[in-house]
């Protein structure tokens, strides 16, 4: 299911500015989200630089990874506001359930892990059989896209004293 994988790596120092900003504001079980579709009642608010630095950053990635795939300069896409997000998970949070993004009108989607737990790796397809296939490219620097409709979730991490960072968005067609 993966359309695309590549290594990345943000500026030193980055990650783990974003997981003590993330730290000092998570208190829940819950898994950590900047996702906001008005249902959760989760308002994290990211320092303005950092909220700078995925916007910029992530631009020229989408571009490349659209090049990469076949879609730039072929069909038209766009990225709408607030489909990128940042998520935390570790052992004292829940984990994300199967769900698809293609319900949101999108078309490709990428999951980039900015930390990774090291002895798991929790993103998961799950096939019409209901086998949940985890994909190899779930390393520290990893980033991986995929058709919307693909059905995924996130296992639990079970590694403890670990934070799995991602940041994660859309692309949605003209």
């Amino acid at each position: 299911m993966i359309l695309w994988h590549k290594t990345i790596n943000h500026p030193t120092g980055f990650v783990e500015k974003l997981e003590k900003q993330i730290v000092s504001q998570h208190k829940s079980k819950n898994y950590f989200t900047t996702y906001n579709d008005n249902t959760v009642k989760n308002d994290p608010i990211l320092d303005e630089s950092i909220d700078n630095h995925i916007e910029n950053f992530y631009n020229d990635v989408v571009i490349e990874m659209m090049k990469d795939i076949g879609i730039h300069g072929f069909l038209e896409y766009y990225e709408k506001k607030g489909s990128r997000w940042v998520q935390m998970y570790n052992s004292d949070t829940d984990s994300h359930g199967v769900h698809d993004h293609h319900g949101f009108g999108a078309f490709v989607s990428w999951v980039h892990v900015l930390k990774a737990s090291p002895r798991q790796k929790p993103f998961f397809f799950i096939n019409s059989r209901g086998e949940k296939l985890h994909p190899l490219c779930q390393n520290t620097s990893d980033i991986f896209a995929f058709p919307s409709w693909a059905l995924h979730g996130v296992d639990k991490v079970i590694e403890s004293g670990v934070n799995r960072i991602i940041v994660a968005g859309n692309v949605h067609l003209k």
